[in-house]
């Protein structure tokens, strides 16, 4: 059941469905709340329609495609995040995060052939 902040991101964008921080803010409350990357996905990719250099929906959308195992379209969000705010800790973080499971993907490669 969507929460109180979420609600009321949801009654925003019935007034003004263009606003792509609001967007961006759903995006997050997507992973968050419901563990909902797809939901993520679709909100993060409305928020950059909207504005292409929303960190935060680059951010999300990165971290979306990670819990999906998109390890590859993960680190080009996260990298794009990362170009338009290097200082981001969070994107940062995320990009190490994404480094390591990659790492780890190919070294269990490696160990099955």
């Amino acid at each position: 059941r969507p929460g109180g902040a979420e609600m009321a991101l949801k009654r925003a964008l019935d007034h003004s469905p263009h606003l792509a921080p609001v967007r961006a803010n759903l995006a997050v409350l997507n992973l968050a709340n419901r563990k909902d990357s797809k939901s993520a996905l679709a909100n993060a990719g409305w928020a950059l329609e909207i504005d292409p250099k929303n960190v935060q929906a680059l951010r999300t959308k990165g971290r979306a495609h990670f819990l999906l195992g998109q390890m590859e379209e993960a680190k080009t969000a996260l990298e794009h995040a990362q170009k338009l705010a290097p200082a981001d800790k969070t994107t940062l973080a995320y990009l190490r995060e994404v480094g390591q499971a990659s790492k780890t993907k190919g070294a269990t490669l490696l160990d099955t052939q």
